[in-house]
């Protein structure tokens, strides 16, 4: 583990309170089970690729999940404390914890085939095309991964927040 990124007093103090937390702040027992059953089917139609995910937080239950055989797991936090109190732990040869900024991840470009987080999965996908043609063939890709999702009746909701102004008067 590296030092800590900067003195990060909410999300110390968020670490300290992550076992009262329910959902949606963390993830569901079924949230965990889909999310599992998406790795195993990215491990299955990739048999010859090693699984290495990419855990945006170190949140307990994802790293606990049944990993396919051979996957490598990194999770990476700002937080120590995190890293402390709620890391269930580094396992040689299956998963480690970096302290770090998921926006400068200490990570190369190819180094992930799937991206977790607390409510997401994130399977990257990239066709092996010309640069020229890369935006074009991304945005058939997620159109039809939009389309198949659609077809099955499954439907992504979106992050949201309601905010209501009231009148101190």
């Amino acid at each position: 583990m590296t030092a800590s990124v900067g003195v990060l007093p909410y999300w110390d103090n968020f670490a300290r309170f992550y076992e009262a937390l329910v959902s949606p702040l963390i993830p569901t027992r079924e949230d965990l089970g889909f999310t599992e059953e998406a790795v195993e089917n990215w491990a299955y139609s990739h048999p010859r690729d090693r699984l290495n995910a990419l855990l945006l937080g170190a949140t307990p239950g994802l790293a606990a999940m049944n990993w396919p055989e051979g996957s490598w797991l990194t999770a990476i936090d700002r937080s120590m404390e995190i890293a402390k109190i709620i890391w269930p732990g580094n396992i040689p040869g299956q998963r480690s914890m970096v302290c770090g900024d998921w926006f400068n991840l200490p990570l190369g470009r190819e180094s992930c085939s799937v991206v977790l987080a607390d409510c997401s999965i994130n399977i990257c996908v990239k066709p092996w095309v010309q640069v020229s043609d890369f935006v074009a063939a991304q945005t058939e890709i997620n159109q039809r991964i939009a389309e198949q999702l659609r077809a099955a009746n499954i439907s992504i909701p979106f992050p949201q927040r309601e905010v209501r102004l009231l009148n101190g008067n």
